[in-house]
Formats: structure tokens, sequence, C-alpha cells
């Protein structure tokens, strides 16, 4: 199995602290994203890991070291100029030469690799969507109608659930002959499947997942990872 990690994002949302560091290279507990990314994909036996890159990419030299540290062939791609959340793939078309995984650089999360990649063989889809659960707090009360006006109840700051995309994908090799090789972004490909009625499948990743791209998510962190 091989691996590509999206690393080439402005982060703006997490300034100042990007300013000066990608958010895929900022420390919790003493490990930045990336780095996690890796060390849990090592235990499922992936070998290559690509990391595509573009905004501050002299600062992604310090992946090499984790080529030596985890056993893992590390290998910077390079986006001459912002290709979007997804359009760096069409760069490594010779590379991926079978099913291999996409992740946002921004992520800590531990999920059974294994077990989301024997469900893709099982299906033979052609795409998987990793999904969480994610609870929303209204911080209203919330006011539910008949049709004739009349109430019916008043549910005060009631909560939602949703599936979010968790940012994790598995596809096959033929994926890449439909990204084009310029600005491409995720729903971009996902509606190019669709509409050629490609086999699009999703995986409940659980509970340990977090998503550094706010200032509020990535100063909380490091309590969210330690009880994991």
């Amino acid at each position: 199995m091989k691996a590509v990690i999206m690393a080439g994002g402005l982060g703006q949302r997490l300034r100042p602290f990007t300013y000066v560091t990608p958010k895929p290279l900022l420390p919790v507990n003493n490990m930045c994203s990336i780095e996690f990314l890796i060390k849990e994909l090592k235990n499922y036996n992936v070998e290559e890991v690509f990391i595509s890159v573009n905004y501050l990419k002299e600062k992604f030299d310090v992946c090499y070291s984790y080529e030596k540290k985890y056993g893992v062939k590390i290998t910077l791609i390079e986006e001459e100029e912002r290709m979007g959340t997804v359009g760096s793939l069409s760069l490594m078309k010779n590379f991926l030469d079978d099913n291999f995984i996409v992740l946002n650089g921004d992520l800590f999360t531990s999920i059974n690799y294994k077990k989301m990649l024997n469900k893709f063989n099982k299906t033979a889809a052609d795409a998987m969507i990793c999904v969480k659960k994610e609870a929303t707090t209204s911080p209203y009360g919330v006011v539910s109608y008949d049709e004739k006006d009349q109430l019916i109840a008043i549910t005060e700051k009631p909560t939602y659930f949703d599936w979010i995309n968790a940012g994790i994908y598995l596809f096959s090799p033929g994926i890449i002959s439909h990204i084009k090789k310029e600005f491409f972004d995720m729903p971009d490909l996902l509606r190019t499947l669709k509409k050629e009625n490609k086999k699009i499948i999703i995986f409940d990743i659980g509970e340990k997942w977090l998503d550094i791209g706010k200032v509020e998510d990535y100063e909380e962190a490091s309590t969210i990872i330690n009880n994991w």
C-alpha cells in the first residue's frame, strides 16, 4: 500500500501560527500531524508515502527524517501552482499503480486501515470516503409547528448528529485518469465519479479523529489526543 498526504494548503484559518510554519508541521505534544499520520500508516505496513507540498514547501524537508525513523519511503511532490485538494494526484500517476490512501495533512487520527482496505476490496469499490459522526448543538431554542401554525414543541438547544467527511479516502489506481492537471478539488472528483457511475462507498472511522484546521481546535489538540 501507498499513501498520499495533501499538505499544500495555506492554513489561513490558523494564522498567525501558519505565517512561518505550514499547518501540517505545527507541533502537538512534540509531534506534528504529518509525522503522526506516517507513524500510524507504518503500523499497517504502508511502505511509501507521497507528500504534496506548495505553501512554505522548503519547510517540509524535515519529513525526510521520518524515512529512517519509521522505515517508510518519503517523496515530496511539489505543486508549482496550487492545485486544489486533489489536483496534485495528476503528478503521481506513474507511481500509484495499486489501491492507495489519500489523507488531508492536518489530521490526527487513529483508524484501522486494514479493516478499511478489506471493506474496499470486498465491495469491489472504486472509491471510499471515510466518515465520522459529529454532534452539533444549536445555541437556540428550536420551535416545531404543524401545517396550521400551531405549536408542537420547543426544544432548548437540541443536538443534531451528521456524518462528516473525515478527509481520508481510498482509491483504485484508475481514478487518477479522471483528475485534471489543474486546480481540482475533491468534490469535483467525486461528482465526476458519480456521473460515470463509479462505485463510491463510505467507511466509519470511529471517534479518534481531530482536524486542527481552526485556532480553537489546535489549542485543544494536546488535551484531546492525550485522552485517546
